[in-house]
């Protein structure tokens, strides 16, 4: 799918991102892009608690949320993944 529709096309459109050992899935939005290199997209979800870099070439990602607003210890979590452009509608 992602030779089809090209790696510069696949960041326009939203991802559906796959947890690794998992069968959780969630959902990448173009308006939540904040930042990009020539490798990396970075994206900002839940009012910046999370965020998600995804590997331009692979569309693997790492995403990492903060819990600082709850009193524990393990205030981060951590999952990797891969993603893959949704298809247009229509």
């Amino acid at each position: 799918m992602l030779a089809a529709v090209g790696l510069a096309a696949a960041l326009s459109l939203p991802l559906s991102c796959k947890l690794q050992d998992s069968d959780d899935r969630f959902i990448l939005y173009p308006e939540q892009l904040v930042a990009q290199t020539a490798t990396h997209a970075v994206y900002s979800l839940m009012g910046g608690l999370t965020l998600a870099v995804v590997q331009r070439q692979t569309l693997r990602f790492n995403r990492i949320t903060s819990l600082n607003l709850q009193p524990r210890p393990d205030r981060m979590q951590l999952f990797s993944g891969q993603c893959q452009p949704l298809k247009p509608a229509g």
